[in-house]
């Protein structure tokens, strides 16, 4: 995962083209931390997460998390403060850019 700071503004690059950006543990732990970057930094006005790639997202890598949603065990770690900040509305603003389909 790609994240920079440009001004006020956080951008949060997925970075698993060849998995079509599917989103694993390890990306679950990147957002994580970034959702932590926009909440704690009060310079940081706006968070914008985008894909490196062709495609946004095929959504969660279930080869690699599967195993974790039925033990359990990530649905508990999902549970953190940094991942309900996703979920809730607060003062930043969060952006999502698709990126540009290409055949």
């Amino acid at each position: 995962m790609a994240l920079q700071r440009e001004g006020h503004v956080l951008l949060i690059g997925l970075n698993r083209p060849h998995k079509r950006d599917a989103v694993d543990r390890a990306m679950l732990a990147d957002l994580s931390r970034a959702y932590g970057v926009l909440e704690s930094d009060p310079s940081v006005r706006a968070g914008v997460l985008y894909a490196q790639g062709k495609h946004f997202t095929a959504g969660l890598d279930l080869i690699d998390v599967g195993p974790g949603i039925a033990s359990g065990e990530l649905c508990r770690a999902l549970g953190s403060a940094n991942v309900r900040l996703a979920a809730r509305s607060g003062a930043n603003v969060w952006l999502a850019a698709r990126s540009a389909y290409r055949r």
